[in-house]
């Protein structure tokens, strides 16, 4: 028999969530209603963010990277390091998750060009 799933949202992943937004927002030295003028809300709707009172969905955290002038992926991490480890002091700060994805990036971009030089060889030899 299935096992039936649980439905039930963690309520600290927003404040975790919210809290990742306090930590970038304070490192590019910005205030609330700075963040809250820019994403077209009020300055406690932003409030609520940071504190978990309100959650953000995927399109939330995309306009907010936006906000924040960084990449998506940089914002995930750091949402999934919090939650996994909970304990602020082992967590990397926003520069270090930049330099993870940028390096990333260079090993992704240098896969593809492999694997489209490899497609070119394997195009050539048929077309032969």
């Amino acid at each position: 028999m299935p096992q039936k799933r649980n439905t039930r949202r963690d309520p600290n992943i927003a404040a975790i969530i919210g809290g990742v937004l306090k930590e970038i927002r304070l490192f590019r030295n910005l205030t609330q209603s700075e963040c809250a003028e820019k994403m077209n809300i009020t300055q406690s709707q932003w409030s609520a963010f940071e504190t978990g009172l309100t959650r953000l969905d995927f399109v939330g955290l995309t306009t907010v990277s936006k906000l924040f002038e960084i990449d998506i992926i940089v914002l995930c991490y750091m949402i999934d390091d919090r939650i996994k480890f909970k304990n602020l002091n082992i967590c990397l700060s926003l520069p270090e998750y930049q330099e993870i994805v940028k390096k990333n990036e260079e090993q992704l971009k240098k896969i593809r060009q492999k694997k489209a030089r490899n497609e070119i060889v394997k195009l050539e030899s048929y077309l032969k």
